[in-house]
Protein backbone atom coordinates (compact mmCIF):
# COMPACT_ATOMS: atom_id res chain seq x y z
CA UNK A 1 0.00 0.00 0.00
CA UNK A 2 1.22 3.33 -0.96
CA UNK A 3 0.88 5.96 2.03
CA UNK A 4 -0.92 8.72 -0.38
CA UNK A 5 -4.03 5.90 0.05
CA UNK A 6 -4.68 6.70 3.89
CA UNK A 7 -5.99 10.32 3.13
CA UNK A 8 -9.08 10.45 3.66
CA UNK A 9 -9.41 7.10 5.52
CA UNK A 10 -10.95 7.27 8.96
CA UNK A 11 -8.68 6.48 11.87
CA UNK A 12 -10.29 4.27 14.35
CA UNK A 13 -9.29 3.13 18.08
CA UNK A 14 -8.91 0.14 19.16
CA UNK A 15 -12.39 -0.11 20.81
CA UNK A 16 -13.81 0.09 17.30
CA UNK A 17 -14.71 4.66 18.05
CA UNK A 18 -14.06 6.57 14.90
CA UNK A 19 -11.19 9.37 16.22
CA UNK A 20 -11.23 11.32 12.84
CA UNK A 21 -9.62 11.32 9.02
CA UNK A 22 -5.91 11.16 8.00
CA UNK A 23 -5.48 15.31 5.80
CA UNK A 24 -1.77 14.31 5.23
CA UNK A 25 1.01 11.84 5.51
CA UNK A 26 4.01 13.59 6.81
CA UNK A 27 7.29 12.19 5.84
CA UNK A 28 11.06 12.56 7.05
CA UNK A 29 13.32 13.51 4.44
CA UNK A 30 16.43 12.37 6.48
CA UNK A 31 15.46 8.92 7.35
CA UNK A 32 13.13 8.20 4.21
CA UNK A 33 10.18 7.25 6.29
CA UNK A 34 6.63 8.73 7.17
CA UNK A 35 6.31 9.46 10.45
CA UNK A 36 3.58 10.74 10.96
CA UNK A 37 -0.17 10.75 9.64
CA UNK A 38 -2.11 14.24 9.94
CA UNK A 39 -5.35 13.38 11.60
CA UNK A 40 -8.46 15.83 11.62
CA UNK A 41 -10.04 15.25 14.68
CA UNK A 42 -14.35 14.44 14.86
CA UNK A 43 -16.18 16.65 17.07
CA UNK A 44 -16.69 14.14 19.38
CA UNK A 45 -13.37 12.70 20.44
CA UNK A 46 -12.00 16.86 20.23
CA UNK A 47 -15.02 17.26 22.73
CA UNK A 48 -13.49 14.29 24.66
CA UNK A 49 -9.73 15.36 24.15
CA UNK A 50 -10.43 19.02 25.37
CA UNK A 51 -8.71 19.36 22.37
CA UNK A 52 -9.32 22.89 21.73
CA UNK A 53 -7.26 24.06 24.95
CA UNK A 54 -4.13 21.49 23.53
CA UNK A 55 -4.11 22.44 19.84
CA UNK A 56 -5.35 25.94 17.75
CA UNK A 57 -7.04 23.67 15.59
CA UNK A 58 -8.42 19.86 15.43
CA UNK A 59 -5.37 18.37 13.36
CA UNK A 60 -2.86 16.56 15.43
CA UNK A 61 0.06 14.47 13.93
CA UNK A 62 -0.36 10.52 15.01
CA UNK A 63 2.87 8.79 15.15
CA UNK A 64 2.77 5.97 12.40
CA UNK A 65 4.44 3.50 15.70
CA UNK A 66 0.18 4.32 16.80
CA UNK A 67 -0.82 2.67 14.23
CA UNK A 68 -1.52 -1.25 14.03
CA UNK A 69 -3.26 -1.44 10.30
CA UNK A 70 -4.11 0.23 7.36
CA UNK A 71 -6.44 -0.99 5.19
CA UNK A 72 -10.02 0.09 4.41
CA UNK A 73 -9.45 2.38 7.68
CA UNK A 74 -6.50 3.18 9.75
CA UNK A 75 -6.75 1.34 12.79
CA UNK A 76 -4.90 2.26 16.06
CA UNK A 77 -3.13 0.49 18.47
CA UNK A 78 -4.84 2.10 21.54
CA UNK A 79 -7.36 4.69 22.86
CA UNK A 80 -7.75 8.68 21.41
CA UNK A 81 -6.71 9.20 25.12
CA UNK A 82 -4.03 7.07 25.73
CA UNK A 83 -1.82 8.29 22.30
CA UNK A 84 -2.80 11.76 23.09
CA UNK A 85 -1.21 11.56 26.17
CA UNK A 86 1.42 10.12 25.00
CA UNK A 87 2.13 12.71 22.18
CA UNK A 88 2.01 15.17 24.75
CA UNK A 89 3.93 13.53 27.02
CA UNK A 90 6.62 14.08 24.36
CA UNK A 91 6.11 17.95 23.67
CA UNK A 92 6.32 18.79 27.26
Amino acid sequence: MEMLEALGKEVVELNGSVMGIVKNVLFDEKIWEVTFLEVELNKKTADELDAKKLFQHFRVPLAVSNVQGIGDKVLLKGSAEEIMGELLSQTV
